[in-house]
């Protein structure tokens, strides 16, 4: 008797919050659902809930990072209304997807993400880019994709990023003791 009980509480409180609107575990969590969610309930609110929890922020900054195209318009609503290290960590996340997207976010370069924040090297304090050889060999290819880029329109802020990152090596040199 008590399985089926537990049963109809555990459907009620997943019932209820379907209903209030809270964000789905990170195992689900997928743009769309992300995007019903900030027109319901604003990119404040969903920026606080995903934030608040690491295990939800960590997931949606490894699909604005991947380049598509939904989540990188997440990244844009959520970045109006962020500061301080998640505006930091929505602009990394960002540049990260340079190297899978670069025409994609490069026709983005209007929006609210500085080009020169966005066009650097990688994220030092990431377990991946730790080294100066790790971080060294990411942002070579993020130059190498984003020199690949050949549509036209996107040709000056193309060759803006380029720069960019290409000056950003100098600060990953420092960082890392370098000469």
């Amino acid at each position: 008797m008590r399985i089926p009980a537990l049963a109809g509480i555990s459907a009620f409180f997943v019932a209820a919050m379907a209903v209030t609107g809270t964000l789905a575990p990170a195992a689900q969590l997928s743009p769309h659902e992300v995007k019903q969610l900030i027109a319901d309930r604003g990119p404040s609110a969903v920026l606080h809930d995903v934030y608040s929890d690491d295990k939800r922020w960590q997931p949606l900054l490894r699909g604005i990072a991947s380049g598509s195209v939904a989540w990188l318009e997440i990244a844009e609503s959520l970045r109006t209304v962020s500061d301080g290290a998640a505006s930091e960590e929505l602009t990394l996340a960002v540049g990260e997807a340079l190297a899978s997207a670069p025409a994609a976010v490069l026709s983005r370069a209007t929006g609210p993400f500085h080009l020169s924040e966005v066009c650097s090297g990688p994220d030092v304090d990431d377990a991946r880019w730790q080294t100066y050889e790790s971080a060294e060999a990411e942002l070579v290819r993020r130059i190498h994709v984003v020199e690949g880029v050949s549509d036209q329109t996107l040709r000056q802020v193309r060759d803006d990023c380029v720069a960019s990152l290409r000056a950003s090596d100098d600060g990953l040199k420092s960082f890392f003791g370098k000469k």
